[in-house]
C-alpha cells in the first residue's frame, strides 16, 4: 500500500495540475512549464503522465529510481534529441508516448535499456532520418506508431531489432519510395498503416516477408494502377485499403494472389471499367453508396465472402443492407439488387452494369 499525500496545485482559469493517486500509483504534471524532469516523482509510481510542459532535455538516467514505473507519457513538450542513457533504470517500463515533440532523427541505439517496452508512440515529431539499429533492444515492442513525420523513404533495415512488432503506423509522411524488401525482419506484423503519403508504385517484393499481414492501409496515396506483383508475399492478408489514389486501371489477376481477402475499398478512384480475372476465382460483392452522389467506382467498395450474402462492413443491425448491390464470383453473376443493363459473352463484355446503379460502366469478371 502507498502512502504519498497528494499534492495538488491548480491555477486560476487554467487545466495545469500536480498530483499523486496512491490508489493508482500515478503522477501527473501537466501544462505547469515545466522545463525539467520533476524531483518528486514517488519511487513506487507505476504511470507518470508529463503532457503539456516545455521539457526540451531529459538529463541521463533521470528516472533511476522509478524501477516499478510501466507508463511514461512525455507527449506535447519540446524534446528534440533522444539518448539511451535517458532510459537507464527503466527496464520494466510497458509504454513510452513522446507525442508532439520536435525530435529530428531516430540515433542507432536510441532505445537501449528499454527490454519490456510494448508500445512507442512516436507521432507527429520532425523526424527525417531513422539510422540502422534505432529500435535494437526492442525485442518486446508491438506497437510503434511514426505518423505525421518527415519520413520520405522505408528502408529495412530501419526496424533491426522488433521482432515482435504487430502494428506500425506510417500514415501522413512524406514517403514516396519503398525501398526493396523494405519491411525487412517484420514477419509477424499483423498492421500496417501507409495512408496519404506519396507512394505511387510498389515493386515486386515490397511486402515479401509479410506473411502474418492481416491490415495494410495505403489509401489516399498516389498509386495509378494494380498489378498482380504487388502484394507477393501476402497471403494472410484479410483487408486492403487502397480508396482515395488515382488508380486507372486494374490489371488481370491484380487480385488473384491474395487468397485470404475479405475486403478491399477502392472508392475515390477514377476507375472506369473492371477488367476480366482481376479477381481471380474469388467471390467478390460490390456496393454502391446510395448517399453519394458520385459516378464511376468513386463510390464503390469491394468487399470479398466465401458465399453469395454478403453483408456490407459499416452495417451494424441485420436489417441495415445497401440498396444498390450486386454480386460476382469468377465466371458468374448473380442479381441481388440493382438493374443489369447487358449481359454478354466471348469477346463482348462480361457484365456491363447500370452506370446509376452502381457506377460501372463495364465489368469485365
Amino acid at each position: 500500500m502507498l502512502f504519498y499525500a497528494a499534492a495538488v496545485l491548480l491555477l486560476p482559469g487554467s487545466h495545469s495540475r500536480r498530483e499523486y493517486k496512491p490508489d493508482v500509483a500515478w503522477y501527473f504534471c501537466t501544462d505547469e512549464g515545466i522545463t525539467t524532469v520533476p524531483e518528486d516523482i514517488p519511487i513506487e509510481a507505476k504511470k507518470v503522465s508529463l503532457y503539456f510542459n516545455d521539457i526540451a532535455h531529459i538529463p541521463d538516467a533521470a528516472f533511476s529510481d522509478l524501477a516499478s514505473l510501466k507508463e511514461l507519457g512525455l507527449d506535447f513538450n519540446k524534446l528534440v534529441q533522444l539518448s539511451p542513457e535517458m532510459w537507464v533504470g527503466l527496464e520494466n517500463l510497458e509504454s513510452l508516448r513522446l507525442i508532439a515533440n520536435n525530435i529530428q532523427n531516430l540515433p542507432s541505439g536510441t532505445f537501449q535499456n528499454l527490454d519490456s517496452l510494448n508500445q512507442l508512440l512516436l507521432a507527429r515529431n520532425k523526424i527525417t532520418e531513422i539510422q540502422d539499429g534505432a529500435f535494437e533492444g526492442l525485442a518486446s515492442l508491438e506497437t510503434l506508431n511514426l505518423d505525421e513525420n518527415l519520413l520520405t523513404e522505408v528502408d529495412g533495415e530501419m526496424w533491426q531489432g522488433l521482432e515482435s512488432l504487430k502494428t506500425l503506423h506510417l500514415q501522413n509522411c512524406d514517403i514516396s519510395e519503398i525501398n526493396p524488401n523494405g519491411f525487412k525482419g517484420l514477419g509477424t506484423l499483423t498492421t500496417l498503416a501507409l495512408g496519404n503519403n506519396k507512394i505511387s508504385d510498389i515493386e515486386p517484393g515490397t511486402f515479401g516477408e509479410l506473411t502474418s499481414l492481416t491490415t495494410l492501409k495505403l489509401s489516399g496515396n498516389r498509386l495509378s494502377e494494380i498489378r498482380e506483383n504487388m502484394w507477393t508475399g501476402l497471403g494472410s492478408l484479410v483487408d486492403l485499403y487502397l480508396d482515395n489514389n488515382q488508380i486507372a486501371d486494374i490489371l488481370p489477376h491484380g487480385f488473384a494472389n491474395l487468397p485470404a481477402i475479405q475486403k478491399i475499398l477502392l472508392q475515390g478512384n477514377p476507375l472506369t471499367t473492371l477488367r476480366r480475372n482481376i479477381f481471380g476465382g474469388l467471390c467478390v460483392s460490390l456496393y454502391q453508396n446510395t448517399r453519394s452522389n458520385r459516378t464511376k467506382l468513386k463510390s464503390i467498395q469491394v468487399f470479398v465472402r466465401e458465399g453469395w450474402n454478403a453483408t456490407p462492413w459499416w452495417a451494424t443491425t441485420k436489417n441495415e443492407q445497401a440498396t444498390n448491390q450486386s454480386t460476382f464470383c469468377a465466371g458468374c453473376l448473380q442479381k441481388k439488387r440493382g438493374k443489369i443493363s447487358s449481359v454478354g459473352s466471348g469477346r463482348k463484355p462480361a457484365y456491363a452494369l447500370s452506370k446509376s446503379t452502381t457506377g460501372i460502366s463495364e465489368a469485365f469478371l
